[in-house]
């Protein structure tokens, strides 16, 4: 478990736990964010992409990773947390790498509750 996670947003949906869990798997290969680690049982899918955390004129704080928390709130509802986890120690992009914007991914998985 990372020591420092970013709130991104959080998400609601009308769904059972494990089909929400499903829902957002497909989702995130469906964006072609690769799934690192997924765990039913505590309700966190780890993503691995590449992302802008804070963007401050002259640094911007990078995330190579992305958590997902799955909580059940209700009958037929689960409620969502999605995390960046920071890398204090990227400075820069390498060649050939582009980042994925966080409103975008928020969005689709969003669209898809």
């Amino acid at each position: 478990m990372p020591l420092l996670k970013e709130l991104v947003g959080t998400l609601e949906f009308r769904q059972d736990y494990t089909s929400t869990f499903a829902t957002l798997t497909s989702k995130l290969r469906d964006l072609h964010i690769d799934v690192e680690q997924e765990s039913p049982l505590t309700g966190n899918i780890t993503a691995r992409c590449l992302s802008v955390v804070t963007n401050m004129l002259v640094w911007r704080c990078w995330s190579d990773r992305l958590i997902l928390e799955v909580r059940s709130v209700g009958d037929n509802r689960t409620e969502v947390h999605l995390y960046a986890v920071p890398n204090l120690l990227r400075i820069r992009l390498r060649k050939g790498e582009r980042p994925v914007d966080l409103g975008t991914v928020l969005s689709a998985l969003r669209a898809a509750a």
